[in-house]
């Protein structure tokens, strides 16, 4: 579907887009906290999915550009591990939140004149830095969450059209115009019925086409099968029936054709 193949390349992109920001701020905050002694698990947690996200999406969008129909891309397998991450950015956005309630960044604010006594004039950064962890980490999960229930209901809607295909072929590629397309079956180059002429052809039709070409094919009663209809039959009525019409009536004892 074009729809899907769109959408689902923007929301990767956007995904990955704030995965790299989150990696470069998480590792610095976690730097910081091993430097002064400060256990950030918060930002640890955004450090390691992080690093799962991009271990994750990055060989699937390349093999997306490389093979067409690969496995990670199935339906099923998409589902898989989407599932897997936008739960793991619900963690991370959850215990951000809960770590981080209340904090308040502005320059005469308790947090940044604790932060700038240790940091050097670097508290407010920070400060900004620990809200952007929170901020990316509920946009990742929003994203990955909303792509997720979009891949689960297109496939069950079209789930008996494919006859269950769908779930072991990508969604990117699946097309639901038609029988053979909404399959994903691939017709081989072969000519449709429609283009033969025959795609209107009635099973009645047919066989009386085939009965006229018996009919064809079979000798005709007359001098060119060797024996002479029988008196009576059609033929010789309406050759005796012609002869007549033209005067050319044969005599008495001659046999009548």
């Amino acid at each position: 579907m074009k729809i899907y193949a769109i959408g689902r390349l923007v929301l990767h992109a956007l995904v990955l887009i704030f995965s790299i920001v989150l990696l470069g701020v998480s590792a610095n905050l976690v730097a910081l906290g091993n430097k002064y002694g400060l256990s950030l698990i918060w930002a640890q947690l955004a450090l390691a999915v992080s690093v799962i996200t991009l271990a994750v999406m990055i060989p699937v969008l390349v093999l997306d550009r490389v093979r067409r129909n690969a496995l990670p891309s199935w339906t099923a397998a998409e589902l898989g591990w989407n599932g897997v991450l936008w739960v793991l950015w619900l963690a991370c956005a959850g215990y951000a939140t809960n770590a981080l309630q209340g904090l308040d960044c502005g320059s005469r604010s308790y947090e940044v004149l604790y932060l700038d006594y240790y940091l050097g004039k670097k508290g407010q950064a920070v400060c900004q830095q620990a809200q952007a962890i929170e901020a990316l980490s509920w946009l990742n999960w929003i994203f990955l969450f909303a792509l997720f229930w979009w891949l689960l209901i297109t496939a069950l809607v079209y789930h008996n059209a494919s006859q269950g295909t769908v779930w072991m072929s990508s969604m990117s590629d699946y097309q639901p115009t038609g029988a053979g397309a909404a399959k994903g079956v691939d017709m081989g180059g072969e000519v449709p019925m429609a283009q033969t002429g025959y795609a209107g052809a009635t099973p009645m039709a047919a066989g009386t086409l085939q009965q006229g070409m018996q009919q064809q094919q079979q000798p005709a009663y007359g001098y060119g099968a060797g024996m002479p209809p029988a008196a009576g039959t059609p033929a010789t009525q309406y050759t005796q029936g012609t002869l007549a019409t033209q005067g050319h009536v044969p005599p008495a004892g001659v046999a009548q054709v």
